[in-house]
């Protein structure tokens, strides 16, 4: 007998490891990441997403924890199981300095990408800072910078629960551009602001919460509900409406006409040298409504997370990039006007950056001229050569097929474009030195 207790306990503990590991490698889609907020603890998070404490088990199921009692370390995440709730929304995107806030928390978290957020966390933005929030639903918002809301639930869980119907996302301030994942969809996304309630069936709206706490609503497609003071007004796509706090709201106006750029074309090839970085210009034919401009550029085709989101006046019709490296971007512009309802954006003007081929090393001067001394020639990559033309001082363009040879001293003011896009095209200035040299020596006299 004395002998078979080692045996028992052994079965025990390879029946008792063979079960965790089951739960350590569960099957895909069976669990999802939950990030630690401050004073979580395994009981409160049970409580909070499975509905009871004592599941707590779950956790350490899925989780090497180590011996109690441990500690959960802030910003550190768990697998979790499905059978529980899953994150009202989650960080998809973020730029610059964006902070969630948990509810009852004193102090704000530095947000991360995919970072779960849960019914009554607050999101915000700083200066020149913008967040992508995807919720479970797959309804999308973008919070432009300055801008605060408090998460209540994507459309799919407001209309299966009642309680939730007063506001999905409470927006508190500044701007919030988003909507549904697809127009077909029944159920709308709740959103709510200081002066006004909506009902958004659309994918692609905007709404403004000002310091004086006006709401303004912008529709690019399908329709928004606007109920403010016991009214209710129907805003289709292409207009907008604003609300003053304590005021019904306004009747539906038409948005500002979308802006063009001014070359008529989509698409701009830019070369730099390799190892330098690339600038590129573009203008916007002028709109006689606005009274600012709305700017954006990202390497993302639908703009996530966008590396400029600026607001110009009305007099500004040319933006300007510079220190890019080889990539594709892409940009676009929409029109404020004075009530400040924003227009749909422009057709996107895809950027392509590529590094241009050289013989010799190039030196950029302040004025940003490219310099060199004696023979060079440039070549594009032969992933693009055949698309590509090129002009040097004036002369008309031809393909860049072949390399562009440059030999005599001065300077050579070079244009680049797509084929067949005239009026789209980058440029940059080339600088050849004259190579000066003088030979000394004994002279010795001529023997005939």
């Amino acid at each position: 007998m004395r002998s078979s207790r080692p045996v028992v306990a052994l079965a025990l503990l390879a029946i008792a490891l063979g079960a965790r590991a089951a739960w350590s490698a569960p099957k895909t889609g069976d669990t999802y990441k939950y990030t630690i907020v401050p004073g979580d603890t395994c009981w409160n998070i049970a409580e909070k997403l499975f509905g009871n404490g004592k599941k707590y088990k779950l956790i350490h199921q899925f989780n090497e924890l180590g011996p109690m009692p441990h500690i959960l370390t802030p910003g550190k995440t768990l697998l979790l199981p499905r059978s529980g709730n899953i994150p009202t929304a989650r960080v998809e995107w973020m730029r610059e300095d964006v902070k969630a806030k948990p509810p009852n928390a004193i102090d704000w978290l530095k947000a991360k990408k995919q970072m779960s957020l849960w019914k009554l966390y607050k999101v915000s933005t700083g200066d020149h800072s913008s967040a992508g929030i995807r919720f479970e639903d797959a309804s999308f918002l973008m919070m432009r910078q300055r801008a605060l809301l408090v998460i209540y639930g994507g459309s799919k869980t407001l209309s299966r629960t009642k309680r939730l119907e007063k506001g999905g996302i409470v927006v508190e301030r500044g701007i919030v551009k988003g909507g549904l994942a697809s127009l077909l969809g029944k159920a709308p996304l709740l959103i709510k602001t200081p002066s006004s309630e909506l009902k958004v069936r659309s994918t692609t709206m905007q709404v403004e919460v000002t310091p004086t706490k006006k709401s303004i609503v912008s529709v690019h497609d399908g329709q928004v509900e606007v109920k403010a003071k016991g009214k209710t007004v129907n805003v289709p796509a292409n207009h907008g409406t604003s609300v003053e706090i304590g005021k019904a709201p306004e009747k539906p106006r038409r948005l500002p006409p979308r802006p063009k750029w001014r070359s008529g074309v989509r698409r701009l090839v830019v070369f730099a040298p390799a190892g330098h970085t690339a600038r590129f210009e573009a203008e916007w034919a002028a709109v006689k409504v606005a009274k600012r401009y709305h700017v954006e550029l990202s390497r993302h085709p639908k703009f996530r997370s966008p590396m400029l989101d600026a607001v110009v006046g009305a007099g500004v019709l040319k933006m300007r990039a510079q220190d890019l490296k080889p990539a594709t971007y892409y940009a676009r512009i929409s029109v404020i006007d004075r009530h400040r309802m924003e227009s749909k954006p422009s057709a996107p003007l895809e950027v392509s950056v590529v590094a241009l081929e050289s013989s010799r090393q190039l030196r950029r001067d302040k004025q940003g001229v490219f310099e060199t001394a004696g023979l060079l020639a440039l070549r594009a990559p032969t992933s693009v050569a055949p698309k590509t033309e090129v002009s040097s001082n004036g002369k008309p363009f031809r393909p860049f097929s072949r390399p562009l040879r440059l030999s005599k001293p001065g300077l050579y003011q070079l244009r680049f474009r797509f084929r067949g896009t005239r009026g789209a095209e980058s440029a940059i200035a080339v600088r050849i030195l004259a190579i000066a040299g003088r030979f000394s020596g004994p002279v010795e006299p001529i023997h005939v």
